[in-house]
């Protein structure tokens, strides 16, 4: 029955993307200028012939290593906060008021105000720092305090372990509603990363080469380099998921 499912799904997906691709043929066909929209062929040849450029997997290393960095730090550091905030209730309000600020500055100012403090090379680590940084804690905290209290009571009465309390009380309540903050936040870490990048023009990365593809009206390698941060994106959502269940 599950193949079924799958084999369903599967037609589905493929379904749907025979019909965007055929769709947007048709479209660059009819606008027939490659400035504005390249044939989706001519992007897949341009695709190609970046993947056996050097500086092609230069820029995705190092993309990679500081979104990577970013969103690792966002995640341990916004565990830590919602953890201090939901044990020590008189620290939450100190701690929200920045967090709060935060979500509320667009990645234009926040990039700008980096640029002044720090080098640009490793700008996309604080951006994506600062964009993941408020899901993560604001769901860390909700967790924690979906912990039903009188579970909690049972466990200080029958002397229960305080390592066994987090595992099975705490750390369930968490990972309910941080799991799917984590996944959705990887997304936005991509968004953010690379945006930043482009913005601040970081050396040998992606953001650079997306900028200077928009330059010189290179739409295709654009729309190339686009295709591989979907694609970057997706592979690091799978591998958080696989991990994510591992700890589950």
């Amino acid at each position: 029955m599950d193949s079924f499912v799958f084999l369903d799904k599967l037609k589905r997906k493929l379904f749907s993307i025979i019909f965007w691709i055929s769709f947007w043929t048709i479209l660059s066909h009819l606008i027939d200028n490659n400035i504005l929209l390249p044939n989706p062929w001519e992007v897949l040849r341009i695709f190609f012939n970046l993947i056996q450029k050097e500086f092609f997997w230069i820029s995705i290393f190092n993309s990679i290593v500081n979104i990577g960095t970013g969103f690792l730090i966002s995640i341990l550091l916004g565990i830590l906060l919602g953890i201090i905030s939901y044990f020590f209730p008189i620290l939450e309000s100190i701690i929200q008021l920045p967090i709060n600020l935060i979500s509320s500055i667009p990645i234009a100012s926040i990039t700008i105000v980096l640029l002044i403090w720090i080098n640009s090379s490793k700008l996309s680590i604080f951006i994506v720092l600062f964009i993941s940084l408020p899901n993560i804690y604001f769901s860390s905290i909700s967790g924690l305090k979906s912990v039903d209290k009188k579970l909690l009571e049972m466990a200080h009465v029958f002397n229960a372990k305080r390592s066994n309390i987090f595992k099975f009380l705490y750390w369930d309540g968490l990972k309910e509603f941080l799991i799917p903050s984590i996944m959705v936040t990887s997304g936005m870490a991509w968004k953010s990363g690379v945006s930043g990048e482009v913005l601040g023009l970081v050396n040998n990365s992606i953001g650079e080469n997306i900028y200077y593809s928009k330059l010189y009206l290179n739409t295709g390698e654009l729309f190339a380099w686009t295709f591989m941060i979907i694609l970057l994106a997706n592979l690091f959502q799978f591998i958080i998921r696989k991990i994510m269940e591992g700890l589950s």
